[in-house]
């Protein structure tokens, strides 16, 4: 019995040994096989974030000339409203002026008034931003105030 034991153990033992390693060797290799996988992809998400933190500065940038660029089209909006108010008040002035005098030359001749009493537009101050002064009621019209938009615009 001692002599069929031996051989038993030794091969039991010999199993253990071959077996021990390798199944060891292969818990290794998954684990640093995983440990690699993982490893790629942190490097990934890392070149990822990295290229995402590179459109966000680039997409900052751009929305910063883009408000930049807003603000000044929106002040020329402005300037260009303001220009268009003085010029209708000036329009509205020389109008008025023609329609003092009609009605300067209707009264006496016919003893009527096709008009009656303008009043003036307000222009809220612009054209004094343009420093163009305005010309109002003023019989016979001119276009002085006119001429003078048109040299500022064109200055």
């Amino acid at each position: 019995m001692k002599r069929t034991l031996i051989p038993i153990i030794l091969l039991v033992g010999l199993l253990a040994v071959l077996s021990g390693p390798s199944g060891a060797f292969a818990t290794g290799t998954h684990a640093r096989a995983r440990a690699g996988e993982q490893n790629s992809e942190i490097a990934s998400l890392q070149r990822q974030v990295a290229n995402l933190g590179a459109q966000v500065n680039a997409l900052t940038a751009q929305v910063k000339t883009l408000k930049k660029q807003t603000a000044t089209q929106l002040s020329y909006i402005d300037s260009i409203y303001d220009q268009e108010t003085c010029i209708t008040t000036l329009t509205a002035d020389a109008l008025q002026g023609t329609w003092l005098v009609i009605d300067k030359v209707a009264q006496p001749a016919l003893s009527t008034t096709f008009f009656g009493s303008p009043s003036p537009v307000d222009d809220k101050g612009i054209c004094s931003r343009f420093k163009i002064t305005r010309t109002l009621l003023q019989v016979p019209p001119t276009v002085g105030g006119l001429t003078n938009m048109i040299n500022w615009l064109q200055g």
